[in-house]
């Protein structure tokens, strides 16, 4: 079979998977707590990224050094309009990924 026309190139996914992550008031302003959020916002992030269980650890190590990961940790610290949050981010390596301590 004979193709006549030439191929199109098939247009990149780019749908968000918006993941809610809940939190209180006092969690963008306690360090501690500030902290955890974090980490749960970074979870998040792995997870809309691709990230799941089960994945080998090469294929976890791409999603975790992803530009999706990246990018989804800044937009998900940028939705709390927090100075204190955004600074915290700011100070702490931002590919946490799964090695940051979950309490």
């Amino acid at each position: 079979m004979a193709i006549h026309e030439p191929a199109v190139a098939q247009e990149v996914d780019e749908r968000t998977e918006q993941i809610s992550i809940p939190y209180v008031p006092k969690d963008l302003s306690d360090p501690v707590r500030a902290r955890h959020l974090l980490m749960r916002i970074d979870a998040a992030a792995l997870k809309a990224c691709g990230d799941m269980g089960g994945l080998s650890i090469p294929t976890q190590e791409i999603i975790e050094w992803s530009d999706c990961h990246h990018e989804s940790f800044a937009r998900g610290v940028a939705a709390f309009h927090s100075p204190t949050l955004t600074r915290m981010a700011d100070t702490i390596d931002p590919w946490i990924g799964s090695t940051a301590q979950k309490h």
